[in-house]
């Protein structure tokens, strides 16, 4: 008799998935599932405003996977390293990066040194977008933070979002939502992942269309 079944968790929605014999089952993005809980915290409702600002601002289609790098200017050749592994993937990535306005070396800024150092590998993007560094909320957008090492941007998105760790000097390890590798291959094994689950994500605006348009259908 269910119209449809939204779901907060992958879990969730593999299970059901697995179990019904529904075509209407739906797995919020993590900024809207978020919302369906008592305990939400104010960095997730601040994460949740976020997400729909810079959706619109950036012109991000609902099939583009989105991936936030905490990115350090004293790790500018790590970084620019990050990004020529993901560029493969890159069209069906939005990159959001993040900027502090103290992260300056002589006249350019830290975005200016971003846009100098990697300009030949962000092309290889579908889309970018630079973000204060202090506004950590801002990565509930994400469907997950990818950097080339721990630090307080990290410890604060694992509590909230998958964190992937790319370190080739240093021990891989998996713990809670955070997960460290060493080579290209299982960085993009990871990535390919986080697109394909993307692609089972719908916003709840976009879910009540569907649900409208198909009873309308139905009529």
């Amino acid at each position: 008799m269910l119209d449809g079944v939204i779901t907060r968790y992958k879990e969730s929605y593999d299970h059901l998935k697995d179990q019904l014999n529904h075509n209407h089952i739906w797995l919020l993005p993590d900024y809207e599932a978020c919302m369906f809980t008592s305990v939400a915290t104010q960095f997730q409702l601040n994460g949740v405003k976020a997400s729909y600002h810079y959706k619109n601002k950036a012109a991000i289609p609902p099939n583009r996977t989105v991936l936030y790098i905490p990115h350090n200017v004293a790790m500018i050749h790590e970084y620019k390293e990050l990004i020529k592994i993901l560029s493969p993937l890159g069209k069906k990535l939005h990159l959001m990066i993040s900027v502090g306005k103290d992260q300056i070396r002589g006249t350019h800024t830290h975005e200016q040194m971003i846009k100098l150092v990697c300009k030949e590998d962000l092309k290889e993007f579908a889309s970018h977008s630079f973000h204060n560094v202090n506004n950590p909320w801002e990565m509930m957008l994400a469907d997950a933070v990818v950097a080339s090492n721990s630090g307080l941007n990290t410890m604060v998105a694992e509590k909230e979002l998958p964190c992937i760790l790319f370190d080739p000097h240093t021990s891989e390890m998996e713990r809670g939502n955070k997960i460290r590798v060493k080579t290209p291959e299982k960085l993009l094994s990871l990535i390919k992942n986080k697109i394909k689950l993307h692609q089972h994500k719908f916003e709840l605006a976009d879910i009540l269309m569907l649900l409208a348009t198909s009873r309308k259908n139905n009529a």
